[in-house]
C-alpha cells in the first residue's frame, strides 16, 4: 500500500504544475500579441513608403501620379500624362488636401507627354493629392488621386 505522505506530496506538485500551464499560456499569448503589434507597426510605414497611382484618361491617354519623400522634409508630387497629341495644351489642377497647389498649362512634348512636379511640405496625418488635368483640343480629361 503507497505511503499517505507520498502521496500528499504528489499531489502538491500536481496542483503547482496545474496553475504553471495557464500562466504560461499567458504569457504565451502576451509575447504573441506584443510580436504582433510590432511586425504590424514596422510594416504599416513599408505599405506606401513612395505611392505610385496610375490609370486611363477619358480618351487614348494614361496617367501617373507619384508622391515621395524628398532630403528637405517634405514631399515631392509628379503627374505625368502620356499619350495625347504633341502640341496639345493640358489645362492642369493638383489640390493638396483639397487646397489649390497648382493651377497651370502645360503644352504635349514630341511623344505627347505633359509632366509638373512640385514639391511641398509633408503635413501632418495623411497628405492627399488630387490632379484634374483637360486637354480641350481633343476632348480629354484625367483625375488622379494619391496618398502619403
Amino acid at each position: 500500500m503507497a505511503d499517505p505522505t507520498d502521496m500528499a506530496s504528489e499531489r502538491n506538485v500536481s496542483d503547482r504544475n496545474r496553475w504553471k500551464i495557464p500562466q504560461l499560456s499567458a504569457f504565451a499569448l502576451a509575447a504573441a500579441i506584443v510580436a504582433m503589434s510590432a511586425s504590424a507597426a514596422s510594416a504599416a510605414p513599408a505599405a506606401a513608403p513612395h505611392p505610385t497611382r496610375s490609370g486611363g484618361c477619358s480618351g487614348s491617354g494614361s496617367w501617373t501620379l507619384t508622391v515621395r519623400a524628398n532630403a528637405a522634409g517634405g514631399l515631392t508630387v509628379k503627374f505625368s500624362e502620356t499619350g495625347g497629341d504633341a502640341g496639345d495644351v493640358w489645362h492642369i489642377y493638383i489640390n493638396h488636401d483639397a487646397l489649390l497647389l497648382f493651377s497651370g498649362s502645360r503644352t504635349a512634348n514630341g511623344n505627347g507627354a505633359v509632366t509638373v512636379t512640385r514639391k511641398v511640405a509633408n503635413l501632418p496625418g495623411l497628405d492627399t493629392f488630387t490632379v484634374s488635368a483637360n486637354d480641350n483640343t481633343a476632348g480629354e480629361s484625367c483625375t488622379a488621386t494619391a496618398s502619403y
